[in-house]
């Protein structure tokens, strides 16, 4: 057989491995895998569960405030939003809890950190941060209104509740402001002012929002905030369990039994083309085994005419014989896997 033919037969072992691989290489993403879309850096933020909320519009901060006096609130929630599913009525008190007081700032300097530390309000405020550079929200938090007597599973049964992704299982409360601007140092929480107020004349800062009345949180007592001092300013969220299915039957004595399941799509393609591929290679090593039967049979019969060609054909009908029973076997071994995957 001529050099090319068994060249071909050698060449058909990888092109029937890559017939039985059923995946495509993967697609080299750009910066090394980091996307940097808003989307993805939702996506990201929503593994976060306890977004703060002081971004929220005052309308929305009010509405919640009022339903946590109707018992636990359900939220839809996806890393960038934060949706309170009304329809979703669950038991359930909030109780206040009265804690040391503190005081914190939050800064934001570039939009990585926008999306990580305020992805609800990350879209309002990007054009906000690339005007002035940073962005500061400084919060006193006077006590906690912490969830009670709440039974989750009662939202898997619930129609109102096939939009809710979490229960809000504690909110804390105080004041804040948040700041455009100026130095990243929680010294700012006092005294900000308008532009450029309690700092250096080449800064400048502004509030952009705030509400609440730091000096007044030290008056809330052990059963209430002070009103001025009570503000939503971060959520602790629980995620709900999904809707529950309808249980699978059960097989009872006597009964027929349930059919078994098709096998997944792609996993029933990569065996059919796993057991293709070990047939070509089985049919080409049988072609190849021919090859060495007719050449043994020409030096047999004396159909070479020198000593030079009887040795050539001797040794590829050797080759022949090694890489087609390699086939063969090949063949065999990919048929054994392929034909479970699709057949059963």
């Amino acid at each position: 057989m001529p050099w090319s033919r068994r060249s071909l037969a050698l060449l058909t072992v990888p092109v029937a491995m890559a017939g039985c691989a059923g995946a495509p290489a993967q697609a080299v993403m750009p910066n090394g895998g980091h996307d940097t879309s808003p989307l993805a850096r939702c996506h990201v933020a929503a593994s976060h569960d306890e977004p703060l909320v002081t971004e929220w519009p005052a309308s929305y901060k009010a509405r919640l405030e009022a339903l946590l006096q109707r018992g636990a609130v359900a939220v839809a929630y996806s890393g960038c939003e934060l949706r309170i599913v009304e329809s979703c009525s669950l038991r359930g008190a909030y109780e206040w809890k009265r804690t040391t007081l503190s005081t914190d700032s939050t800064d934001i300097h570039d939009e990585d950190e926008l999306y990580a530390k305020l992805p609800l309000g990350a879209a309002a405020l990007s054009g906000q941060l690339q005007n002035s550079g940073s962005l500061h929200v400084i919060t006193t938090v006077a006590g906690q209104m912490q969830l009670t007597g709440v039974k989750l599973a009662e939202a898997q049964a619930d129609p109102g509740c096939a939009k809710a992704t979490h229960v809000v299982t504690a909110l804390s409360v105080g004041a804040f402001k948040l700041v455009a601007g100026g130095k990243t140092s929680a010294s700012a929480q006092v005294g900000v002012g308008s532009a450029g107020g309690g700092a250096s004349g080449s800064e400048t800062r502004a509030i952009l929002r705030e509400a609440g009345d730091a000096a007044r949180c030290a008056s809330a007592t052990a059963t209430d905030p002070d009103p001025a001092c009570r503000s939503p300013l971060q959520v602790f969220l629980e995620p709900l369990a999904p809707p529950a299915t309808s249980a699978p039957a059960t097989v009872t004595e006597g009964a027929d039994a349930a059919p078994a399941p098709e096998p997944h799509g792609d996993h029933k393609l990569a065996g059919i083309l796993t057991t293709g591929a070990g047939i070509v290679a089985a049919g080409v090593g049988v072609f190849l085994l021919a090859e060495a039967a007719h050449q043994k049979s020409l030096i047999a019969q004396g159909g070479f005419a020198t000593g030079g060609d009887i040795t050539s054909a001797a040794s590829s009908a050797a080759t022949d014989d090694n890489v087609g029973i390699s086939l063969i076997l090949g063949g065999a071994a990919l048929g054994g896997i392929g034909v479970p995957m699709w057949v059963f």
